[in-house]
């Protein structure tokens, strides 16, 4: 086991490491488990859900368009596959609107 050195000092907040501990904690971005959990309500036939979660996503769409703009992993191909999914699945249900 290893001693700490006594001569050097205790970081109580180091930004870089909180930030760094962060990212690796969260990888996944809130658009990322929205479109899980849109995937997921497609699969158990609750299409109700599954369209108020492509609604989110398109608000998130906006709402991220605007803040960064150069940030590609949302965006409107991705909508509209998944609108093209539940539109698919509504119309197999006999509720396509």
């Amino acid at each position: 086991m290893k001693t700490q050195d006594p001569d050097r000092g205790v970081v109580l907040y180091d930004p870089a490491t909180l930030r760094d501990r962060l990212n690796r904690a969260m990888k996944r971005r809130l658009s990322d488990d929205v479109e899980s959990l849109f995937n997921r309500a497609c699969l158990v036939a609750d299409l109700d859900t599954a369209e108020e979660l492509l609604a989110l996503l398109r608000d998130m769409l906006e709402r991220e368009g605007r803040k960064f703009p150069r940030d590609r992993r949302l965006n409107e191909g991705l909508i509209r596959r998944l609108s093209d999914d539940l539109r698919e699945r509504q119309l197999h249900r006999g509720i396509g609107r």
